[in-house]
């Protein structure tokens, strides 16, 4: 039995299942729980060895219980970047200041991370730090290289070791 952890709209619940994975049942059974009067969304749990099916996967589940993932991340990181700025102590850069420098960034990396829209990941990526919802199909295929490395980094010990360091570094 492995206990899992599940995104509802009263926030996250804990709820014991059989194997490493929920089954077609088990899920329905929690959207059932958690959603009253339950829910006409198909989750299926993908293959463990597929980490953007399991991205997806993931993504399905708190869309299914009527949750943004997308947004939930990109508030936190929005968050996370926020307290950075603040404590330097300096003033926080502009808006259109932040979006030219994720474009550069993103513009470095296309190529490493195999970017087609690099521009439509930028639009995301902002929606995100605002915390505002990614609801474009386009956006959210845009940006998914950038979340699938990050989830295959937070997947592998050296990953992790790498963005703690990157983490500490931009303090």
């Amino acid at each position: 039995m492995a206990v899992i952890k599940v995104e509802t709209p009263n926030g996250v619940q804990e709820v014991e299942i059989a194997g490493n994975e929920p089954t077609p049942q088990e899920i329905k059974a929690m959207q059932k729980q958690f959603m009253s009067g339950g829910s006409g969304s198909t989750a299926t749990v993908k293959d463990k060895t597929n980490a953007l099916g399991n991205f997806t996967s993931g993504m399905k589940k708190g869309y299914a219980f009527g949750n943004d993932p997308l947004g939930t991340i990109g508030k936190a990181v929005g968050d996370k970047l926020d307290d950075l700025g603040s404590s330097k102590g300096k003033d926080k850069k502009s808006s259109g200041d932040d979006e030219k420098m994720t474009k550069q960034g993103v513009n470095f990396m296309k190529s490493e991370l195999g970017l087609k829209n690099p521009n439509m990941a930028v639009t995301a990526l902002q929606k995100m730090v605002n915390g505002d919802p990614i609801s474009n199909p386009k956006e959210r295929e845009a940006v998914a290289p950038i979340i699938n490395a990050v989830v295959k980094s937070l997947q592998d010990q050296n990953g992790r070791t790498r963005l703690k360091t990157l983490f500490k570094s931009i303090k």
